[in-house]
């Protein structure tokens, strides 16, 4: 489930899915956040199929996620489905808040970043 309630983001979601399952493809990841919207109590727009692939993308181009194993297809002819999990110690980095920013919008990403992450004061020298 989201972090925050009260705005779901679609890259959190697929890390929470994947953490849970271990290792899904891209249609089944889209159906169980699907049916997580559908079943909460304010009414969300899920995300379609084609921007859940754009996402897989860009989590895939930045390091967060890998593709781990391939199926076969469920009819002839058709493409063999890639199964994907999280990268082991990304579960926790920053660019899951905002992927595509990270991956297209890298020095507005640095920006962004740096406002998040607290910087500890120096400390007064001794004289």
């Amino acid at each position: 489930m989201p972090r925050s309630w009260a705005a779901p983001h679609t890259s959190e979601m697929i890390r929470d899915h994947l953490l849970t399952v271990g290792r899904d493809s891209i249609y089944g990841t889209w159906q169980r956040i699907k049916q997580q919207l559908e079943a909460m109590p304010k009414r969300y727009v899920p995300p379609t199929y084609g921007s859940l692939r754009v996402m897989f993308y860009c989590l895939r181009r930045l390091g967060l996620i890998r593709r781990v194993a391939t199926r076969a297809a469920s009819r002839k002819g058709y493409y063999r489905k890639s199964l994907y999990s999280v990268v082991p110690g990304k579960e926790d980095a920053l660019e899951w808040v905002d992927p595509q920013s990270a991956l297209y919008r890298p020095i507005y990403w640095e920006e962004r970043k740096k406002a998040w992450i607290p910087v500890k004061p120096k400390k007064k020298r001794k004289r």
